[in-house]
């Protein structure tokens, strides 16, 4: 049976080993590095899978801000602050088996009941519209990097307190 519960600190190196072998590459570990030093680190949205005592999987958010700079502010910018979740890994021998389905539905619930906005994500786009994220410049809010529109990875998830009026260019954390 699968755990979802929050991470701690003592998970961290078992944290890193499973984003190390999800992505075969450093790139991510160091991505999440830079988020738990961050101020905008999301403690009780640091979830792992945990099977049998072992971290199989983990998913990080963390606060994002969706920056307005519209000619209509005369030169001011709205920011609005909302959820990043950067990444979501699972152990290679545990995928498919619907842990990422879970740590996904659990990160959502934690930061719908949290009052945050929203969710955005640079993702699989096959993968994220089953948790109901949808193109996120469809509702105005835009990445900060060209990235492909067919198919969009740059998705995002309205929650209960989701605006009409976050909309502008999305900035990671660390950016």
């Amino acid at each position: 049976m699968t755990l979802i519960r929050t991470a701690m600190a003592g998970d961290r190196s078992a944290i890193r080993a499973v984003v190390r072998a999800a992505f075969d590459d450093d790139g991510p570990v160091d991505l999440i590095e830079r988020v738990w030093a961050a101020a905008e680190y999301l403690p009780d949205l640091d979830l792992v899978a945990e099977e049998g005592g072992a971290v199989v999987g983990h998913v990080l958010h963390h606060t994002g801000y969706v920056v307005d700079r519209s000619p209509a502010r005369g030169g001011l910018a709205d920011r609005f602050a909302v959820v990043a979740l950067t990444p979501l890994a699972v152990a290679p021998d545990q995928q498919r088996r619907g842990i990422g389905t879970a740590l996904v539905r659990e990160g959502i619930a934690r930061a719908n009941a949290a009052g945050h906005p929203v969710i955005q994500v640079l993702g699989h786009p096959d993968y994220y519209p089953r948790f109901g994220f949808v193109g996120a410049r469809s509702i105005g809010i835009t990445p900060n990097i060209p990235l492909s529109t067919e198919p969009d990875p740059f998705m995002a998830l309205r929650l209960d307190a989701y605006d009409e009026s976050i909309k502008g260019e999305f900035r990671y954390c660390w950016e």
